[in-house]
């Protein structure tokens, strides 16, 4: 389907839009982050309020969330694929701002597990969307930059989530504090929908066919595995580290606002930065430098987790989380650059919902929910230090993502050579570009 674009502008005219339209999906990702982790610094607020158990939350914060999450994320990335990106991203961004503030009303648990599905669902449109715009706005040389900065985006969110949260709820209370992130939302909502172009869809660099090829790949398929598990890394961290440093350091959550919404949202931005800048640099001399970056990043984490998490001083602990994190960040854009080399210019949108939905299905799905339950079953011996060796399925994680990647640089060997023999036997991408494509860097 082709996607009738604005009118014909000038270069200088195209460049201009395109930096607006990324300032503005920035906006969206800040806002997708801050609505999606505000629950974090909530959630012992809201346990003392509902009566629940740590894995009651858990559930409440991973797998509710990840199922209606992916539930929502392929049909609305299709949808994508095949209309208006801008609208289709503007309509699901005002739902889910809604239904944030909609969380502040909840009377009972199920209330507001109701309410964050339907945050989830919405939400599931953001990363996907945003990455097939980002794909025709920038050619793929800068494509794991620009995914970094829009994570980096996200990462702020993250830190103003826990700041805005932790003090609104030390101050008018947990309900409150949905109302605060949730409805400025809207106003982005409306930016992006009146202020934004469409832009023409470009043609993949090495990708070809539809969803059932892209499945069809080995390489595909193993950086679903991946960002399964660095999303289990991430969101465990990300989801009991407030916790950890309430139960074993002390901290309330006006102190874990700062200085925790600092150290992970700045760790995680600068990470992103690193490893998008970095890994598009040494991608042009081999993109299997993508592989690369994620491994090392991976392994050079594990010292900075345990120095975290055994750390006998709150301040060291919080400021070898944002080595930890920094570190642990460096295979997001890369895997999504991968990614993106492999789908079609009608797969984009698809491509990215799948590699989100791995990461949320998995990691937010199980990360969060197993820590929980692994605190109850290890309360009994280890008291409030049990989120502290829970938090060590993190580092296994780790472990197994720095091996991962080794593995995936292998994969990306097989699928150059592959692409190469496909090219070379007339098998051009030119002739599967969607109607209206440009090739890219055009």
């Amino acid at each position: 389907m082709k996607v009738e674009s604005d009118p014909v502008m000038s270069e200088s005219g195209v460049r201009r839009a395109a930096h607006y339209a990324f300032i503005v999906l920035c906006l969206v990702a800040l806002f997708n982050y801050i609505d999606r982790q505000i629950l974090v610094i909530l959630l012992e607020s809201v346990k003392k309020d509902f009566g629940v158990s740590d894995a009651a939350m858990g559930l409440l914060t991973g797998t509710t969330f990840s199922v209606f999450y992916i539930l929502g994320s392929i049909p609305l990335a299709r949808l994508a694929d095949r209309g208006v990106r801008r609208n289709v991203l503007a309509l699901a961004f005002l739902v889910w701002s809604g239904m944030t503030a909609v969380c502040g009303v909840a009377q009972s648990y199920l209330h507001l597990a109701l309410a964050r599905a339907s945050v989830a669902a919405s939400e599931s449109a953001a990363v996907p969307i945003s990455h097939s715009l980002l794909s025709d706005l920038y050619p793929p040389s800068r494509r794991a930059t620009v995914f970094g900065i829009l994570m980096a985006a996200g990462s702020v969110g993250i830190a103003a989530g826990l700041y805005i949260g932790g003090w609104v709820n030390l101050h008018y209370g947990w309900r409150m504090a949905f109302f605060v992130v949730g409805i400025p939302g809207v106003a982005v909502a409306l930016l992006l929908r009146f202020t934004t172009r469409e832009p023409e869809r470009q043609a993949a660099m090495a990708g070809h066919g539809g969803v059932r090829e892209m499945f069809a790949t080995p390489l595909f398929v193993m950086l679903l595995v991946m960002s399964g598990i660095g999303g289990f890394a991430i969101y465990s961290t990300l989801g009991w580290m407030p916790t950890f440093l309430i139960r074993v350091h002390g901290m309330n959550t006006a102190q874990i606002g700062w200085q925790v919404g600092l150290a992970t949202g700045m760790g995680n931005a600068f990470g992103h930065l690193a490893a998008g800048y970095v890994g598009d640099r040494l991608a042009q001399r081999d993109v299997r430098w993508y592989a690369g970056v994620a491994s090392a990043g991976s392994l050079l984490a594990i010292p900075f987790a345990l120095l975290s998490l055994f750390a006998g001083n709150s301040n060291v602990a919080i400021w070898s989380a944002f080595a930890w994190i920094f570190f642990m960040s460096a295979w997001f854009t890369p895997t999504y650059a991968l990614a993106f080399r492999v789908a079609s210019v009608a797969t984009r949108a698809q491509a990215s919902a799948y590699i989100t939905g791995s990461m949320v299905l998995i990691g937010l799905g199980c990360g969060p929910l197993l820590i929980g339950a692994l605190n109850d079953h290890l309360k009994s011996q280890y008291g409030i230090d049990a989120v502290r060796y829970s938090l060590l399925a993190v580092v296994f994680a780790l472990v197994i993502l720095a091996a991962g990647y080794v593995v995936v640089w292998k994969m990306v060997s097989a699928w150059k050579a592959k692409a190469t023999e496909r090219d070379a036997n007339g098998e051009s991408i030119d002739d599967l570009q969607t109607e209206g494509a440009q090739p890219d860097g055009a």
